[in-house]
C-alpha cells in the first residue's frame, strides 16, 4: 500500500523515504512473508516515485516479546532489495543468513521456517500473529478459526525449528538461546490457541508450568540483548496471562 502515499509525497517537492517494517510486532517469531512483501512494495514505490532512501522499522510495544535476532531475516531481505531489487527479490534468505548475517549451520533455514509459522494457524490477524495473541494478547482483530490439522502442522514446524536451532552452532552464543525462547513461546501459543478453540492441546497444568518457565527465560534472554528499562513491561504481558490462568 505504499503507492498512493508515495505519489503524494513525490508531488510535494520534499525529500522523503519509504519506511517498511520488519513485521516482528505481535508475532514472537516474525511474519516473514509479510515483511518481504512490504519491502518489495516499498522499494518498487521508491524507485517509481523518487524516494531517496528506505528506513526499515522494528516495532515493539505489547512487551516486545520477539528478541532482536527475529528481525534479521526481514532486515536482510529489505537491505538486499533496497540495494538491487532485480538481483535479490528471490534471494535465498536462509543461505544469506547463514553465510553473512548470523553465521551458523542451518540456523537461517530454521529461523525462516519459524517466521512463516503464523501463516499456518488458520487465523488471520492484521499486524500480528494468532500465536502471539494466544500468549500475550494484543490482537487487532481476527478472522478464521484453526483446525487440528492447522495447529499440528504449526507445532511440527516449530518443533523442527527448535531442534535445528539447538544444534546449529551459532558463532554468536546469544542467538541460539534467544531464538530458542522465541520459538518456545510460539509453540506455547499454538497449544493455547488449540485450547481456546477446543482442539487437542496440553492440559492446564502443563500450560501453566510452561508459561512459568517462559517468564523466567524471557527475563534471562532480555538481559542478554537489551537494557533493563523495558523488561517489567515485557514480563507483565506473560505474567498477566499466568495470573488469569490461576483464577477460579
Amino acid at each position: 500500500g505504499f503507492g498512493p502515499r508515495a505519489e503524494r509525497f513525490a508531488g510535494a517537492g520534499i525529500d522523503w523515504w519509504v519506511c517498511p517494517g520488519t513485521s516482528g510486532w505481535n508475532s514472537l517469531v516474525g511474519r516473514l512473508s509479510n515483511a518481504r512483501a512490504n519491502a518489495l512494495d516499498a522499494v518498487a514505490c521508491a524507485a517509481e516515485f523518487g524516494a531517496t532512501g528506505m528506513l526499515v522499522t522494528e516495532w515493539g510495544d505489547n512487551g516486545h516479546l520477539q528478541p532482536p535476532t527475529v528481525m534479521l531475516p526481514a532486515l536482510t531481505a529489505a537491505a538486499s532489495v533496497a540495494w538491487c531489487r532485480k538481483a535479490n527479490e528471490d534471494l535465498d534468505l536462509a543461505a544469506a543468513l547463514d553465510a553473512w548475517v548470523l553465521p551458523s549451520s542451518g540456523g537461517g533455514e530454521a529461523l525462516c521456517a519459524a517466521g512463516e509459522a503464523f501463516a499456518g494457524t488458520g487465523v488471520i490477524q492484521p499486524n500480528g500473529s494468532a500465536l502471539h495473541d494466544a500468549v500475550a494478547g494484543g490482537a487487532m482483530g481476527a478472522f478464521g478459526e484453526p483446525t487440528e490439522s492447522n495447529l499440528d502442522d504449526v507445532r511440527a514446524t516449530l518443533d523442527e525449528a527448535a531442534a535445528t536451532l539447538a544444534g546449529t552452532g551459532f558463532e554468536d552464543p546469544t542467538a541460539g538461546r534467544t531464538l530458542g525462547q522465541a520459538v518456545a513461546a510460539a509453540r506455547h501459543g499454538a497449544d493455547r490457541l488449540a485450547r481456546r478453540h477446543g482442539l487437542p492441546a496440553a492440559d492446564d497444568l502443563t500450560l501453566r508450568a510452561t508459561l512459568d518457565a517462559l517468564v523466567d527465560e524471557q527475563a534471562a534472554c532480555w538481559s542478554l540483548t537489551s537494557r533493563p528499562g523495558g523488561l517489567p513491561d515485557s514480563l507483565a504481558r506473560l505474567q498477566a496471562r499466568a495470573r488469569a490462568d490461576r483464577l477460579p
